[in-house]
């Protein structure tokens, strides 16, 4: 379930709770929720998007990218010209 994939993340790649939130934006007591007992009132069922951004935001660090500090081109930056490509 997205709880357990979430859960082995957090072992397999030592982040905290509040790494957790911050990487997809949600609050650390939504994340604690989810990693808690299922047993205990407090346990929520994570959204599938939960662990797929969390997927993500991995997969961008392991390439170098910051997730938290999106890059914005600037105007010379700008996507490439396909009419150009096309000539």
């Amino acid at each position: 379930n997205t709880n357990d994939i979430i859960r082995n993340l957090k072992s397999e790649y030592r982040l905290r709770v509040k790494d957790i939130a911050q990487l997809i934006g949600t609050s650390e007591n939504t994340v604690r929720n989810w990693l808690g007992d299922p047993e205990k009132g407090r346990y929520r069922v994570a959204p599938d998007m939960a662990a797929i951004c969390l997927m993500y935001a991995l997969q961008l660090r392991r390439l170098g990218f910051d997730p938290l500090e999106p890059e914005t081109p600037t105007s010379d930056d700008g996507p490439p010209d396909h009419e150009s490509e096309l000539d």
